[in-house]
């Protein structure tokens, strides 16, 4: 899914770069012969900004003499190139800040390792002993390695679980041994997205711009016709479905309980959220849940299963609806 969803972004790039073409090479020569006399000088004004560049161009020893006069001459070029250096641009920004990332330390693996590289690895240990009880066997792909980081302050915006690129990245302070229920449905709903394209597709759309600028919109740079895209229609047609998805891979990692009650220890939070926002509501994602569980539950007791933690049957037996 994610790769024909990259595809439809291609796609919206595509138009957006036809779009800037439009711009140069019709709508603004257009705008321009229908101003009226005692804006000529504004007219004036714009060509000689626009050939300036190109004239400079034009003494460089190695650029061929035929490209200032073709971009003089056909000014969608001109508009075309400019969309593709922004694209560069783009590009080369989120490399050099994925290249500047300092603040992560590396945990030290062995026989056995440091604590928190032992920790981690028991979370996917027991996460594959609870996929064993599928059939078919469901596989779980994990990172090599991990990267942890030390909150400066109560304003540090960063997320305690999260993806930079490929790299899962987790707060120093939830690997400590009194947050380990805390860090295991996190980590196991984080894996869901090591599990399929969607860090991939992610890692793509972060290419692209993060906001609109009015810049682009006035110049006709219509970068914003992918960008649009990116944040106005994956974030509720795609990202909010994925993280349902994600709820359920860490239910079958054996976190789905953990993960109902710290979402129902945040109901006393209000919440909201923006349209455009890719989560779902709290109160979706708990709905969500309490069907895998209560299921599960069912199934359990048709089978004589006991439940040997009192708490934990109470709560099993209130999502069944008894």
């Amino acid at each position: 899914m994610g790769r024909f969803l990259a595809l439809c972004t291609l796609l919206a790039d595509v138009l957006g770069l036809a779009a800037s073409y439009v711009a140069g090479a019709c709508i603004f020569p257009a705008i321009g012969s229908i101003l009226p006399g005692w804006l000529s000088w504004l007219r004036d004004l714009c060509v000689h900004l626009y050939q300036a560049p190109l004239f400079w161009m034009s003494l460089i020893p190695s650029m061929p003499h035929a490209l200032p006069l073709a971009l003089i001459h056909h000014p969608g070029l001109t508009w075309g190139l400019v969309y593709l250096c922004a694209h560069l641009w783009y590009l080369t920004r989120y490399l050099w800040r994925r290249c500047r990332e300092t603040d992560l330390a590396r945990p030290q693996p062995g026989a056995p390792g440091g604590r928190r590289w032992e920790i981690v690895q028991r979370r996917y240990a027991d996460f594959r002993e609870a996929l064993e009880r599928f059939r078919p066997e469901i596989p779980l792909k994990t990172p090599p390695t991990f990267r942890f980081f030390e909150r400066k302050n109560h304003r540090d915006a960063r997320a305690e679980l999260g993806w930079r690129g490929r790299v899962l990245v987790i707060d120093q302070a939830l690997l400590s041994p009194e947050r380990q229920q805390e860090l295991a449905p996190g980590l196991a709903h984080q894996l869901a997205y090591y599990n399929s394209e969607d860090l991939w597709f992610r890692s793509f759309l972060n290419c692209y711009p993060d906001g609109f600028l009015w810049v682009q919109c006035i110049s006709g740079i219509c970068l914003w016709l992918p960008t649009l895209v990116k944040l106005c229609v994956w974030p509720t047609v795609y990202w909010r479905g994925r993280v349902l998805v994600a709820d359920r891979f860490a239910y079958y990692c054996g976190q789905g309980y953990l993960l109902y009650r710290h979402l129902r220890e945040q109901g006393a939070v209000e919440e909201r959220r923006s349209f455009w926002s890719p989560d779902p509501l709290r109160a979706e994602r708990i709905e969500h849940l309490e069907a895998l569980l209560g299921s599960e539950f069912a199934w359990m007791e048709r089978q004589g299963i006991a439940q040997p933690v009192p708490p934990l049957a109470q709560e099993r037996h209130r999502l069944k609806g008894g």
